[in-house]
């Protein structure tokens, strides 16, 4: 989970929100985080029902964003996560790369707990790494901002047709 040389610096946590809170990978989590007591005394989980707190709230407890994933597609959670302004540690596949950006994140090979346990530590230690990662991630989520993107698609139809001699408005 965490080198022993990690353990003092991280208090760890999980939260799980959704649909996974009660599921098999809800126990996953809470078995790492038991295993994480070891290395860090004041380890410990929730499970939080989204209908209880808002995603805005939830992600503003947060002092970094975890995305281990070994596929991922273009993730809306990790979205949130950088339009809240949190720095991330995550794997580098998919679109996590797209959207955390090598400015604001620390990114890793899938499958490989120790370097994820080391991007996590690195976070951890670094004070004003975190602060200027979430400094960058706030400039960046206008980026992913749904009303930025549905503008840019528009704009990519109406180019298409106005070649094709049509119009779309």
């Amino acid at each position: 989970v965490f080198p022993p040389a990690a353990g003092p610096r991280i208090a760890a946590a999980a939260a799980i929100l959704g649909p996974a809170a009660g599921g098999k990978t809800a126990g996953r989590i809470a078995f790492l985080v038991r295993a994480t007591a070891a290395f860090a005394p004041t380890a410990g989980i929730a499970r939080i029902d989204p209908g209880e707190m808002p995603i805005e709230r939830f992600l503003a407890l947060l002092d970094a964003y975890v995305v281990p994933s070994r596929a991922e597609g273009l993730s809306t959670a990790l979205m949130a996560a950088v339009a809240a302004g949190l720095p991330v540690a995550g794997s580098r596949v998919g679109g996590i790369p797209e959207v955390a950006g090598e400015d604001h994140a620390i990114l890793v090979p899938p499958g490989d707990p120790a370097a994820l346990a080391g991007a996590i530590a690195a976070l951890a230690d670094d004070d004003g790494m975190r602060r200027r990662f979430a400094a960058r991630a706030g400039e960046r989520a206008g980026e992913f901002d749904i009303s930025r993107t549905v503008e840019k698609t528009i704009a990519v139809y109406e180019r298409l047709l106005a070649s094709a001699g049509r119009r779309l408005r």
